[in-house]
């Protein structure tokens, strides 16, 4: 009896579906698709009008309030690229970011490296092959690279020891050029293995060197099945802020904005957590959407 009580006391919220984001969830799986597999269909064609780019190279924004679901729709969409085979690395802006350039991507970097360091040793030294003398930049800036791109004792690394300079501060290495071209090269060769996706939330706050090497990424014509997502909140940009100096971010196609959530998927949702049908939990629902709306 007491385990009925508190099963019926109990709300399940772990196993709850993504509800009232179905457009938005495939227009995530339909960018991703194209990054798999590009539009070839338009190859035998003489014709150049394709409304669709074949660099298997996308953007996408996602721009919303505080707390409509932003995170979470792309949380969601995680593991559709996980079970494809491809990579997922995420990080976020912060009110630091100002003041910590480079932030966000460089944690970014630490969450792909953690990811790295599972795959086999010779796709370990072939990225680092990849790298060539960056390799040490990466280091310097994400110092957990080391550990996550260690090769076998039988893999020659001489030349990853000379590429370390000893009279060289971390500052007077971090050379924006030099960062470019470090990111350029490590996406170029992880995307070598599969797709790789990388989300950077709250970029409100982002700095204006982050921009800028945003779209040095978002540029490279040699970078390829690549999608980049980012999310932002509208209502904190104002016409001044570096958001807008951002790659294509004018254009309307490339920004699904949220909104919150309808009275009806408010019912889906609460009807799911409780066990419910959805008339019996109407009037909680009705009374959740107008306190939170």
């Amino acid at each position: 009896m007491s385990s009925s009580r508190s099963e019926l006391n109990t709300i399940d919220f772990s196993s709850l579906r993504l509800i009232g984001r179905e457009e938005e969830s495939d227009r995530l799986e339909e960018a991703y698709e194209g990054i798999v597999e590009p539009n070839d269909s338009n190859a035998g064609s003489s014709s150049s009008s394709s409304s669709k780019s074949t660099t298997a190279r996308d953007y996408l924004l996602i721009a919303g309030g505080l707390g409509c679901g932003k995170t979470q729709l792309v949380d969601s969409f995680r593991d559709t690229v996980i079970y494809s085979g491809g990579t997922f690395a995420s990080s976020k802006f912060d009110q630091l970011s100002s003041v910590r350039p480079y932030s966000a991507l460089v944690n970014a970097i630490g969450n792909l490296c953690q990811i790295l360091a599972q795959v086999s040793k010779e796709v370990k030294a072939k990225i680092s092959h990849s790298l060539g003398s960056e390799l040490s930049l990466l280091y310097t800036l994400v110092p957990s690279a080391r550990i996550a791109l260690q090769q076998s004792d039988d893999i020659d690394n001489e030349e990853e020891e000379e590429d370390q300079p000893d009279n060289e501060s971390p500052s007077q290495q971090i050379e924006f050029i030099d960062v470019k071209l470090m990111v350029r090269k490590l996406f170029q060769a992880v995307t070598m293995l599969g797709p790789l996706v990388l989300f950077l939330d709250d970029l409100q706050s982002c700095d204006a060197s982050s921009i800028e090497l945003i779209n040095s990424v978002l540029q490279d014509e040699e970078l390829h099945h690549f999608l980049f997502i980012g999310a932002y909140r509208d209502d904190e940009i104002t016409q001044e802020h570096e958001l807008h100096k951002l790659f294509r971010f004018q254009e309307e196609s490339c920004t699904m904005h949220i909104h919150d959530m309808s009275e009806q998927s408010v019912n889906r949702l609460v009807a799911d957590a409780l066990r419910l049908d959805i008339s019996a939990s109407l009037p909680l629902s009705k009374e959740i959407h107008r306190k939170t709306a």
